[in-house]
């Protein structure tokens, strides 16, 4: 059943009675007026364009895009059901992609950063309405776009991600929870998805106690392995066209390897929530699942989710008030045949 949220501007709708009385009150003095000017018949002749109903079907298309506009001012709101209202708008996610240098290891092919960001895509190519965030993350974390349903940016952004991003190496999941979850602060009416994709191999040992903290505050955190336990060597710029890689102190090549513990350990007591990318199945779908059956926060549960409908009440009376321009008001000039004498 349709309500409104400001039943008080329907009280504009007895304008419709006061332009009524208007229109007579002027419908009848400009009759008296053209009858001074002499019988009906001379003046039909002066003004043949003339058309009273014409007048009167403009008229009526006025009142019509007046009645549109005080409905839109009232904001008629359609409620939805539970399953429509659980389902899909309800969830918002920010995605935590890792672009410290050891991302580029091609033990996945063709290297771990293009499959976290080919996972992404795929995410958002199968999403109709949750919104998404990212957040890129090495030794620290930045804000790399907002929370948005325009998938097309999403994917947009994804493209150019790469470990230039952030100048400060190594890999931090503190600061990159951090900043997922300021993203997601506004939103505490939905339920909140962080994902995290990376390698693992963590820096820093205080995400932990934060992971637990924030799912407590009601934030899932979800997240993706990338690579293998046989691992592989960490590229770094090229010097003269030459494929190099990194070293340690004494001269040896570095191997980067796939640490799930660490990814593990931010999922908390819901390992489920923890994938080793590529290891089986549809695992964007398989994920979409999962966060599309998460329970909203309890304090907002109760709350009836509605649509608005204003816009398109809006949209008839702009509609209607260019129809009645284009319904132009008939108007000539008198011709007389001269007569000889």
């Amino acid at each position: 059943m349709i309500t409104f949220e400001n039943p008080l501007f329907l009280h504009l709708s007895w304008g419709l009675l006061l332009l009524l009385l208007l229109y007579v009150v002027y419908r009848h003095w400009q009759a008296k007026a053209q009858l001074r000017l002499g019988d009906k018949a001379l003046v039909e002749r002066l003004y043949p364009g003339r058309s009273t109903g014409r007048s009167h079907t403009r008229f009526g298309v006025l009142l019509l895009a007046y009645t549109c506009f005080v409905i839109a001012l009232a904001n008629p709101v359609l409620p939805l059901s539970e399953e429509k209202r659980n389902a899909k708008e309800e969830v918002a996610m920010v995605f935590a992609i890792d672009v410290s240098r050891s991302m580029l290891v091609s033990d996945v092919l063709p290297n771990r950063l293009t499959q976290a960001k080919k996972l992404v895509r795929e995410v958002t190519a199968a999403l109709k309405g949750e919104e998404v965030g990212l957040v890129v993350f090495a030794g620290k974390a930045y804000p790399y776009l907002p929370l948005t349903t325009d998938y097309r940016v999403i994917e947009s952004a994804v493209k150019v991600i790469s470990t230039e991003m952030v100048p400060r190496q190594g890999t931090s999941f503190e600061e990159a929870l951090k900043i997922s979850s300021l993203l997601l602060t506004s939103r505490p009416q939905k339920a909140r998805v962080i994902c995290v994709l990376s390698d693992g191999e963590s820096h820093t040992s205080q995400y932990g106690s934060l992971a637990d903290s924030l799912s407590k505050a009601g934030v899932y955190v979800f997240s993706f392995g990338l690579g293998t336990e046989a691992g592989g060597h960490v590229p770094e710029q090229q010097a003269e066209g030459r494929q190099e890689f990194k070293k340690d102190k004494q001269g040896a090549l570095v191997v980067s390897r796939l640490q799930e513990k660490n990814l593990i350990r931010l999922v908390g007591v819901q390992p489920a929530r923890y994938a080793r990318l590529g290891s089986a199945g549809n695992q964007a779908l398989h994920f979409i699942e999962d966060i599309r059956q998460l329970p909203a926060p309890v304090a907002t549960a109760k709350a009836p989710a509605k649509k608005e409908l204003f816009q398109y009440f809006l949209l008839a009376a702009l509609l209607l008030l260019v129809l009645e321009l284009l319904i132009a008001p008939g108007k000539g000039v008198a011709r007389f045949k001269r007569t000889g004498t």
